[in-house]
């Protein structure tokens, strides 16, 4: 709306109306004018696209405007909490219920890579325990894309659902805030534990995948079907991340040993050389 106001002096217009030269002008306002990273454009853009494409299939527009324009999400190193802050967030004590409630439906997103519409959206049905392991899992498909998601249950998920039993409306797991109440508690936790970092569900399915998923022996393949992915490639880039920590932590290990490395290495040379002087002896007798 804020588009056509300031390009068309209008707030509407129908389908009929919509062009690709409309779309470029409103490609190049988000992404010039405005200076909105591609990820973000992709954001203001589908909806439209999505819609558009909904009329096209049903006769409403003779042409797709879109059917030309192209435009992808980028990816982006993907922050997570580390072992410690992950601990020190846990063990965190809020005055407030509200803030408590916040952290702990943080804290089910590190630990069963669900996002915040489908924490929220979670009901007891969709908790069912198998036969073939006889352990609970959450079976769903994911809100955002409709792509199946099986979770087993840790136990401090199972013990956070049975935490807010009967606490929520109808059949919902958790008496979840809204996502901007939710983001408020989460700026206030990370400033009180210490974390430097931009705090969102987001980032609470990424810590899954890395810290708690991946760093301890899951495989990609696996994480992928949990994390609900249409495509592995999606999943490949938490492996980055991964190998990244580990790189970083072998540096660390490897400067530890420093002194017990160089002991080791200074005693083969001195073996080498203890080596040579015999030849040299045996050659000269």
């Amino acid at each position: 709306k804020t588009f056509l106001w300031e390009k068309k002096k209008r707030t509407d217009m129908a389908y009929k109306e919509l062009t690709k030269e409309i779309i470029t002008d409103f490609d190049k306002y988000l992404r010039v004018e405005k200076g909105l990273s591609a990820n973000t454009l992709w954001i203001y853009t589908m909806p439209l696209l999505s819609l558009t494409d909904k009329a096209w299939r049903r006769g409403i527009v003779r042409t797709d405007p879109f059917g030309e324009y192209s435009l992808e999400m980028q990816e982006t190193d993907r922050g997570y909490l580390t072992e410690e802050e992950l601990r020190t967030l846990a063990n965190a004590v809020f005055v407030k219920k509200q803030t408590s409630l916040v952290r702990d439906m943080f804290l089910f997103g590190c630990f069963t890579g669900l996002s915040y519409i489908d924490i929220k959206t979670l009901t007891h049905d969709k908790i069912q325990r198998m036969d073939f392991d006889g352990e609970e899992w959450i079976i769903t498909r994911r809100t955002k894309t409709r792509v199946s998601s099986n979770v087993p249950l840790m136990e401090i998920a199972k013990e956070l659902i049975e935490r807010y039993k009967g606490l929520a409306g109808g059949d919902l797991v958790f008496p979840m805030p809204s996502n901007s109440v939710c983001n408020r508690h989460l700026k206030q936790i990370a400033k009180a534990c210490g974390i430097h970092k931009e705090i969102g569900f987001h980032l609470s399915r990424h810590t899954f995948a890395t810290t708690v998923y991946l760093c301890n022996g899951g495989t990609i393949e696996a994480l992928s079907k949990i994390l609900g992915h249409k495509h592995i490639s999606t999943t490949q880039i938490y492996a980055e991340v991964t190998n990244r920590m580990v790189s970083s932590d072998f540096r660390a290990i490897s400067g530890n040993l420093a002194a017990m490395q160089r002991s080791v290495l200074e005693k083969k040379d001195r073996k080498q050389d203890g080596k040579r002087v015999r030849r040299s002896l045996r050659e000269t007798a």
